[in-house]
């Protein structure tokens, strides 16, 4: 915009430019790979084991290709999943965790920080296309490592810290604005070393968006759901996302009301709300398989989403699915001599070295 705003079809150049990206994704898309679990359903074993080998880069896929093979095939007898599917009592809790997930995302205030920019940095400081730029190339530098860290530190806790800097950011902004600006009926003057400061402390909010709630708002919901429901679950988060963003636009005509100091300190309550609630709804899903997943939120009971442990809540989640493995063989059976369970699910019987799923100890055990 700065290059071509003397420019009479600078307009023209710029909404030319809008549409690389989209160009360059849906040309990307095309080198995706289809996700081992469809080409299962939908395609076959055979197709679905090239795939699998492929993403995990090993030969080594068997026991996880066994474990999507049965979940497949519990879901084959569930028929074409409805909108309502999204709601039944094993689904909704679910459900109504990756709407809500999508819906702080756009509270975090990420989308008045870039819409409504031009108003906010204008009156603290002079250098409004630079500062726009420089927080527009934070978010975007910032996501490119966010890719690699969501799978080495795992998505509750980039969730959890990216609130914590989220609220940081804001509430510095917001008091750096009390401490060194006047306001006099929306007549604002900032030393400019003060209005620098907010911008610096928004672009710290941005970085912490960008490597957190940005990406893994969109990731989370797509790795929870089973796959008869996942499209019509993610298209509910999705739908919650761009209700919630279009209510945001509004938040411009509080800006008199709460004056800009309040309204970085309304995101700044917002964004420690996202900390409370993924602290207490959102177990830890890096490296577990969707099989283990359904009880992470099937059992609350027994799952904590306290536990910040892949492997504890992994272990738990394999806990849960053994008992009730026992549970439903122990019904059917009919038993009521505790010496069945016994014999029905002797160790003795397992081999010496468990299968292992994503690094977990899953004994196989026979009737």
């Amino acid at each position: 915009n700065i290059v071509v705003q003397d420019l009479d079809a600078g307009w023209r150049i710029t909404n030319g430019v809008i549409l690389l990206p989209p160009v360059i994704v849906m040309a990307g898309i095309f080198c995706f790979p289809e996700s081992p679990r469809w080409l299962y359903q939908r395609r076959g074993r055979d197709q679905a084991l090239v795939a699998l080998k492929r993403l995990r880069c090993t030969d080594d896929v068997m026991d996880e290709l066994e474990l999507i093979g049965e979940q497949v095939e519990a879901e084959i007898g569930n028929g074409e999943a409805t909108y309502m599917d999204c709601f039944s009592p094993k689904i909704r809790k679910r459900t109504f965790t990756a709407m809500f997930l999508q819906v702080l995302q756009q509270a975090t205030g990420i989308n008045p920080i870039f819409t409504y920019g031009g108003i906010i940095f204008k009156a603290v400081t002079d250098n409004v296309f630079i500062s726009l730029f420089v927080l527009a190339g934070v978010n975007f530098l910032s996501t490119i490592p966010s890719l690699y860290w969501v799978d080495v530190y795992g998505r509750r806790y980039m969730f959890l810290l990216g609130a914590v800097g989220m609220t940081f950011g804001h509430l510095a902004a917001g008091t750096i604005f009390v401490t060194g600006c006047e306001d006099d009926d929306g007549d604002i003057s900032c030393e400019p070393i003060m209005g620098e400061l907010i911008v610096a402390f928004s672009a710290v909010f941005i970085f912490f968006f960008a490597i957190s709630w940005g990406p893994i708002a969109w990731i989370y919901p797509s790795e929870i759901f089973p796959l008869h429901v996942r499209a019509k679950a993610v298209s509910l988060s999705t739908l919650a996302n761009w209700t919630m963003g279009a209510l945001m636009i509004a938040i411009v005509k509080i800006f008199p009301i709460l004056t800009i100091a309040g309204v970085f300190f309304l995101f700044a309550i917002l964004c420690s709300s996202c900390f409370v609630y993924v602290y207490y709804n959102c177990p830890e899903t890096k490296g577990i398989a969707l099989e283990a997943i359904e009880f992470l939120f099937r059992h609350p009971d027994q799952i904590k989403s306290g536990v910040y442990s892949t492997r504890e809540a992994s272990e738990l989640a394999v806990s849960a699915h053994e008992s009730a493995i026992k549970e439903q063989v122990a019904e059917e059976a009919g038993a009521t001599n505790p010496m069945f369970e016994a014999a029905a699910f002797d160790d003795s019987s397992e081999p010496e070295n468990p299968v292992s799923h994503y690094d977990l100890d899953v004994n196989h055990y026979k009737l």
